[in-house]
Formats: C-alpha cells, structure tokens, sequence
C-alpha cells in the first residue's frame, strides 16, 4: 500500500507539470535551497529500502526489486557528485522551456505508473 502511494504521488507531480510546467521550477528552486539535496538523496535511498523490501510481495519482485537498487543508487550519486555538480544539473533543467519540461513530465508520469503497476 505505501509502495503504490509513493507511486500515486510521483503520477500526480508528473501530471501536474505537464500542465503547469512552472510547478517543476518551484519543485527545482524548493531543493536547491542549502543542502536540501542531501535530504533528497536520503529521501531516495529511503524509498530504495522501501522497494527492496516490498519486492517479495510485489506483482513484479524483479522490477520492484531493480526499481529499489536504482532509488539507492540514484540518492548516493548526490552525495558523490557533491552540491555544486547537482546544482549545476537543476540549473541546466530549470533553463528548458516549457515543452521540454512538459515532455519530461510525460517520463515522470510513466514511471510512476510503473511503479503502481509492479507493487
């Protein structure tokens, strides 16, 4: 149940950029804020823990599992690449038009479908 919440709060952040890509914007300048990325990168290995261990029960324990692996990974890369590399990656995001955004909301969408779908 917690694996397809996260799942239906990742859908609905999609969906809300793909219609108010300024919303992906306020989320981007939300975490640059000090070391907020830190805590989202422990928000991320957290929800790898919550993966791998709802993988038993999962309707796909492979991809719940695979899903996991990758949340962990992703959260240590922003303790690795360090503040200032991130940074510079939300401000390349944060100088894309609407279009992109809108495009990348639709990747966002998808995955949290996938994860309502596996869990």
């Amino acid at each position: 149940m917690l694996v397809k919440g996260i799942g239906i709060i990742i859908t609905c952040a999609g969906v809300m950029v793909l219609f108010v890509p300024a919303t992906a914007k306020r989320m981007l300048s939300f975490w640059r804020r000090g070391r907020m990325l830190y805590l989202g990168g422990l928000v991320r290995i957290a929800l790898g823990v919550v993966f791998l261990l709802d993988a038993r029960q999962a309707r796909a324990p492979a991809l719940m599992a695979g899903l996991g692996v990758f949340a962990i990974i992703a959260g240590m890369l922003l303790f690795v690449l360090g503040l200032a590399r991130i940074k510079a990656m939300l401000d390349w995001f944060e100088g894309k038009p609407s279009f992109v955004l809108r495009l990348m909301s639709i990747g966002i969408v998808a995955f949290g479908v996938l994860i309502i779908y596996a869990a």
